[in-house]
């Protein structure tokens, strides 16, 4: 894992992170609560794989906080099985588990 947790996103997840945070921190203080932080990993999908994370943290975070535990939960290795399975049922258009080289196309 990288020292700096801002080096793990793209560009336009970074974006993404940094737009959600500041709509969570409504009264501008620069941190968000645990259950702020919650609703975030929530809407990024990554609300189950964040208990360990989660368990680790005060009652605030601020911004570097918030992406040292995106990062520690999108590097977890549930997470990557997750989006493997969901890109996979992109592809497979007939849901019979097997992708045919016209769907690999």
């Amino acid at each position: 894992m990288t020292a700096n947790p801002r080096q793990f996103f793209s560009k336009e997840m970074f974006y993404e992170l940094s737009e959600t945070f500041d709509m969570l921190d409504d009264d501008k203080t620069g941190v968000i609560n645990k259950q702020q932080l919650h609703l975030a990993l929530k809407a990024f999908g990554l609300a189950e794989n964040s208990k360990d994370a989660l368990g680790e943290i005060g009652e605030f975070v601020d911004f570097d906080e918030y992406l040292s535990i995106f990062t520690k939960v999108m590097a977890h290795p549930q997470w990557a099985i997750q989006e493997m399975h969901e890109a996979f049922h992109v592809f497979d258009k007939d849901r019979n588990g097997f992708l045919d080289p016209v769907e690999m196309k």
